[in-house]
């Protein structure tokens, strides 16, 4: 059901196995996150630091737009960028088209206990997942 919770317990680990993600957060106990909502955020607003109705409980996909923008900031901003969003604790950051994220973002991920996967396609795999599993 999108737009609302999930029926079942869907895991981020299973997320990472049946869409055979790559996971950059492998100390990361993937199992015990647990996905509450089926719909996905696209977090560009956020990365320019608006967090107003901001629903962390979502997957965060960073795409090429959210990408270019992470691109234009320096160092210091980027890091505080970084910290902002995953201080919300969300479930997953995804990348989507084969983007690797930078050595700040996961070191970020880990610090807030956030797993991270690579996906080397669009991310609307997830939402068929998704939809399967409300």
């Amino acid at each position: 059901m999108i737009g609302g919770t999930m029926g079942g317990n869907v895991t981020i680990k299973e997320l990472i196995k049946d869409l055979n993600l790559e996971n950059f957060t492998p100390d990361i106990d993937t199992e015990s996150i647990i996905l509450k909502h089926p719909d996905i955020n696209r977090p560009a607003l956020q990365l320019a630091g608006f967090f107003d109705h901001f629903d962390s409980e979502r997957v965060q996909i960073i795409g090429n737009v959210e990408n270019a923008f992470i691109q234009t900031l320096n160092d210091e901003k980027r890091k505080e960028t970084y910290d902002k969003l995953l201080s919300y604790k969300v479930p997953c950051v995804l990348y989507a088209r084969g983007i690797k994220p930078d050595e700040d973002m996961i070191s970020y991920c880990v610090h807030y206990g956030v797993a991270m996967s690579r996906y080397r396609t669009v991310y609307n795999l997830y939402y068929r997942r998704a939809c399967k599993m409300a």
